[in-house]
């Protein structure tokens, strides 16, 4: 077997480590990329990948998308933040073309799925040894919430992951696995687990877009009939499970209650007190106004991905926000990022990433894949979370994978 055979062979098995490493080890994901792409690069399979993505009008708006913001340095002034941004989002451009190259099997599919939760499951493992090591050491009841307990993860991302391998979770425990063996028990353990250190991680937004997901997932599934006999009992109990989890928490670390004391502020004025105290939820609604001023400025194609913290930070100067200017803070919401650096035509661009596949996906019944879209979608609003390496590598390796799967199932079916 020549090295162009045994790249192409491998493939399965590198996308299964790849999918292993995302949570806990995203430096080897990232050394799994590029082996996928020399595996690409050897495959002979170039023009097969290009025409296929040409063909696939999401595939090709995530291309669309990237290209999108190389545009922009064009009128970019800060070239090396630009350059910078350029590579943190090159998952944009490379996953369309190298997952398009490769067929993989429903079984191998299963296999990427059972690979991801096991990443997911070690990491969650991770979190809840090092708070109760770090609560025996200090008696701080603070190492189970929060920033505390996600250790060196960031806490919404981190749930953002652990949301998505539930579901998976969930798919395979009331779809896919009969009996009642132990491997089902450690299934139902595993779940129970995983929405423990979602509750705990105590990201506002990414713990009740998971509480929803995972409701209507259970609705689905009941719909459907895919829950029946004595899994209806098991799922009644999950579901208790969850919400007796969150409610448990919340009596302890309550972080919704920012949004409360944010709702009776009346109209949040724009400029701030440096001295005053700020939650992060009133700190969201500095950085939206403060956004927005810039979007007012510059509506159409925005300021260029190299340009978008100077310009906020002109903004915070400006308003007179000295910790966004400090910090040279992100909007904190996708959609007001993608404004600021590309503007409306950028900000179309990206919702048709999201609405093309919730729409596509709804109508196949394609349901993991329709709550994933919904996943991304809710908690952009509040993170600008196509802006880090870990959750664009996530979003833009799990766009392409579901794309494919759902086109590849449906054509089956008919």
């Amino acid at each position: 077997m020549n090295v162009r055979s045994s790249l192409a062979a491998s493939v399965p098995f590198v996308v299964c480590i790849f999918l292993f490493c995302l949570t806990p080890f995203p430096r080897i994901s990232v050394v799994c990329m590029g082996v996928l792409i020399a595996a690409w690069l050897s495959s002979g399979r170039i023009s097969e990948s290009i025409r296929k993505v040409w063909g696939d009008r999401v595939l090709l708006l995530l291309v669309i998308f990237y290209l999108y913001h190389a545009v922009s340095v064009l009128y970019s002034s800060n070239l090396s933040y630009a350059a910078f941004d350029l590579q943190v989002k090159l998952s944009f451009l490379l996953f369309p073309f190298l997952l398009s190259a490769f067929s993989f099997s429903p079984y191998n599919a299963k296999r990427f799925r059972l690979f991801f939760i096991a990443g997911a499951f070690a990491t969650a493992i991770w979190c809840l040894i090092h708070a109760v090591l770090n609560f025996y050491q200090t008696h701080d009841k603070g190492s189970f919430f929060y920033e505390q307990f996600a250790g060196p993860f960031h806490p919404a991302y981190l749930s953002i992951y652990l949301n998505l391998a539930f579901l998976f979770l969930m798919e395979e425990y009331f779809v896919y696995s009969e009996g009642i063996g132990l491997f089902k028990k450690f299934q139902l353990f595993a779940m129970i687990i995983l929405f423990a250190a979602i509750t705990l991680l105590s990201a506002r937004t990414a713990s009740t877009t998971s509480i929803i997901t995972i409701l209507l997932y259970f609705s689905i599934l009941f719909f459907q009939k895919k829950i029946s006999g004595g899994n209806k009992l098991i799922a009644a109990a999950l579901i208790a499970c969850v919400l007796l989890i969150q409610l448990m928490a919340v009596n302890f670390y309550n972080r919704f209650s920012q949004i409360e004391d944010v709702l009776q502020t009346p109209s949040p004025s724009i400029q701030v007190d440096k001295n005053a105290y700020e939650s992060s939820t009133m700190a969201r609604i500095h950085l939206w106004q403060n956004s927005f001023e810039v979007i007012k400025q510059h509506p159409l194609f925005g300021v260029g991905i190299g340009d978008v913290k100077d310009e906020l930070v002109i903004a915070y100067q400006k308003n007179h926000y000295e910790r966004g200017a400090e910090n040279h803070t992100n909007p904190h919401n996708q959609y007001l990022q993608t404004a600021v650096a590309l503007g409306i035509a950028g900000l179309v661009i990206l919702l048709l990433i999201l609405i093309l596949p919730l729409f596509s996906s709804f109508k196949n019944k394609d349901w993991i894949y329709c709550l994933f879209i919904l996943i991304i979608a809710l908690n952009a609003l509040t993170e600008s979370i196509l802006e880090r390496e870990s959750g664009i590598i996530f979003f833009s390796f799990f766009a392409v994978f579901f794309r494919l799967q759902s086109k590849l199932e449906h054509n089956a079916d008919n």
